[in-house]
């Protein structure tokens, strides 16, 4: 019964994404970003590690969750909109989704939406890039179902992008606090192999492996550490992504997260006028 439920769950994903992709591919003549503005193509945006980079995007996750000591697999999805107003300024939103939890859970639910305003690019030089934004985190989410903790949060993050060669370096850090009285830090790093295949095409493929790490600092639980290694394909403005969570230190609430993304460039403003 789980198993046939996990793969109905799997079918409305994979149908969700073809969706998007359609809509999205008929309007991309009058929507089209392209890469990066001024930007080395090897700074790229990862899979977990947040990008440094301000742009107009919109993005779908999907995240598969195999918790072998519970013999349960879990499915849930997120939507990212991004906004930018000017080459320093900008916005973006995090909206989840839970279609199954882990151990039971009853699912399907929203979860905590987060809101990422005002995010400041204070550095934007070629080949590195600075910001810091401020998470708010929304108690949104569907507690009957698992799919969100009850509180407020709050977590200033400091950003950075830089390219070397062909190759390119993320890394952020944050500290993370919620209205239940949880503190916690966050650091995320990524290195990525950026591959240009067709320059006139604007092709290209990004190897990528990233260590994230989230450390309580409060009520002495244990830090988590995860590798996630992955991949990411550009195209004249389109990015395909897909990697897996691998916890190898602390505290490992899970076995193993497939993550699959889709986003494309989109210019707001074109698609608002």
């Amino acid at each position: 019964m789980r198993r046939r439920l996990g793969a109905d769950m799997c079918r409305r994903f994979a149908f969700a994404f073809s969706i998007l992709g359609l809509v999205l591919a008929l309007a991309s003549p009058a929507l089209a970003h392209g890469f990066h503005s001024a930007q080395s193509p090897s700074i790229i945006d990862p899979l977990v590690t947040h990008h440094a980079v301000l742009e107009d995007e919109l993005k779908v996750n999907y995240f598969g969750v195999r918790d072998g000591a519970k013999g349960a697999f879990g499915n849930s999805a997120s939507l990212e909109l991004a906004y930018v107003f000017t080459d320093w300024l900008g916005f973006e939103t995090f909206i989840p989704y839970q279609a199954s939890g882990l151990g039971g859970t009853a699912g399907p639910g929203l979860g905590d939406i987060e809101l990422q305003f005002p995010k400041l690019s204070f550095v934007r030089n070629y080949g590195l890039v600075m910001s810091t934004y401020t998470a708010v985190t929304l108690p949104t989410g569907d507690q009957a179902a698992g799919a969100g903790k009850g509180e407020w949060g709050l977590a200033p993050h400091f950003l950075t992008d830089m390219a070397l060669g062909p190759m390119g370096v993320q890394a952020n850090g944050a500290i993370e606090w919620a209205s239940g009285g949880d503190l916690a830090a966050e650091l995320k790093s990524s290195l990525a192999y950026t591959l240009i295949v067709d320059t006139e095409r604007e092709i290209s493929i990004s190897p990528l492996v990233e260590a994230v790490g989230d450390m309580p600092l409060k009520g002495g639980e244990p830090a988590s550490w995860s590798w996630v290694p992955g991949v990411k394909i550009a195209y004249q403005g389109w990015h395909l992504g897909t990697g897996v969570v691998l916890p190898f230190a602390g505290e490992r609430p899970f076995d193993y997260q497939v993550l699959l993304q889709l986003g494309y460039h989109v210019v707001w403003n074109r698609l608002i006028q």
